[in-house]
């Protein structure tokens, strides 16, 4: 490899390495995003204990019932940009993988991670680092089996295809639902998308879970 090639494989490490990091920044985005938003919407239902309390943003007011009419495309659009988000993780760090191979760079050979190049954590790649035994070091552990945190964004889909539904439910209600055509599109929409989009993430955690199809389910 002469100098010219050797340049522009650099180039192409760094391209690399900066479409990596920015699908990591929009992961933590679209995570946050979407934790404070349910957060909101529960926290709302129980303060508000189902009366109809309103708030003000931006010069805007916005009554419960508003709420929950915009949850289910509001969660709908963050959780699917989130599953996208973590989906373009696997092909991205692939492509970091072989340009670094064709370079020859070293820190192949140290078993170097995803998450040790991910410069943009967020919180569910700290709570993998809780630990219950005093001892036990709070070291990664790739491909360990029955391991619960595999389940963090599974769960997190789960609550936010519940809170859709109970959007549904608590703004028409089911029979009130069956007689409107376009909210029953709207809602129903929604839930499938994230229902449907939603299967991957769980197959992929329970086969890390179980330790089955890990060729597969890695990467």
């Amino acid at each position: 490899m002469n100098d010219q090639e050797r340049a522009e494989g650099w180039r192409l490490f760094d391209l690399a390495h900066q479409n990596l990091q920015s699908i990591s920044k929009a992961q933590r985005f679209y995570l946050s995003a979407l934790l404070v938003y349910l957060c909101v919407v529960w926290g709302w239902y129980f303060v508000a204990a189902k009366e109809a309390l309103s708030i003000q943003i931006f010069g805007i007011t916005l009554k419960t019932g508003g709420l929950w009419v915009m949850t289910p495309g509001v969660t709908t659009a963050l959780s699917l940009a989130l599953i996208g988000a973590v989906n373009a993780a696997g092909p991205a760090w692939e492509r970091l993988r072989k340009q670094a191979a064709h370079l020859g760079v070293g820190w192949l050979s140290c078993a170097v991670t995803f998450n040790q190049l991910d410069t943009y954590k967020n919180v569910f790649d700290y709570l993998t680092y809780l630990r219950l035994h005093p001892e036990k070091p709070p070291n990664e552990e790739p491909g360990r089996r029955f391991y619960l945190w595999h389940f963090l964004y599974p769960s997190l889909y789960a609550w936010s295809i519940y809170t859709s539904y109970r959007a549904v439910i608590e703004v028409w209600g089911l029979c009130g639902l069956i007689h409107q055509r376009a909210a029953l599109l709207y809602g129903g929409t929604c839930l499938v998308l994230q229902a449907a989009y939603s299967i991957r993430p769980w197959w992929r955690a329970i086969c890390r879970f179980l330790g089955v199809r890990t060729q597969t389910v890695y990467g």
